[in-house]
């Protein structure tokens, strides 16, 4: 018989499972040189690196800023990478 802890450990790693596919997913596209040129272009184009003047812009910007946080907690050794291809492109 399953116990009440048992069941939620199960919820919790049901509830768990698409963040771990998600970080899974990114992790493998930085792992192609395609890949992290194509993130690096999408965040260069997010306009992250400098200030945002524009209200409308801003929305833009925290997509790319939420971007980053996940490939800095997912793939910490891609972030520095990520950076300077996107420095180089702004």
């Amino acid at each position: 018989m399953a116990s009440a802890y048992d069941r939620l450990d199960a919820e919790r790693a049901a509830e768990d499972a698409p963040a771990l596919q998600a970080r899974e997913d990114l992790i493998a596209v930085l792992g192609t040189p395609q890949g992290g040129r194509f993130i690096a272009g999408l965040i260069a184009s997010c306009g992250v690196l400098g200030p945002s003047f524009d209200a409308r812009a801003e929305g833009r910007r925290a997509v790319g800023l939420d971007l980053l946080r996940r490939i800095r907690e997912a793939a910490p050794g891609s972030y520095p990478l990520i950076v300077g291809d996107v420095a180089d492109r702004s």
